[in-house]
């Protein structure tokens, strides 16, 4: 979630773990047959999500990511998804 903007990219974010909104995600890609990094747009409406835009390519929040310790560029060049993995434990 997108806190604060400066200059049209995110400069503050909370993380926050949403079953729906992953699974809503995960099916728009499973039904492209897309792999890949991807920038998904969603707009929360008053009772469920909208996607309203889909980018191949990592986003500008993947830095949040960097910063939390966490490499995606190398996890999709390498395929090593056992930070992935340990997470779901």
């Amino acid at each position: 979630k997108v806190l604060t903007h400066q200059s049209g990219n995110a400069s503050e974010v909370m993380l926050e773990d949403n079953p729906e909104l992953k699974d809503l995600c995960a099916r728009l890609l499973a039904s492209l047959n897309y792999e890949g990094p991807a920038n998904i747009d969603v707009m929360q409406t008053s009772n469920d999500y909208k996607i309203i835009e889909l980018n191949p390519r990592f986003g500008s929040t993947v830095r949040f990511v960097g910063a939390a310790g966490r490499n995606t560029p190398a996890f999709f060049l390498t395929g090593d998804h056992a930070w992935l993995a340990a997470e779901r434990h």
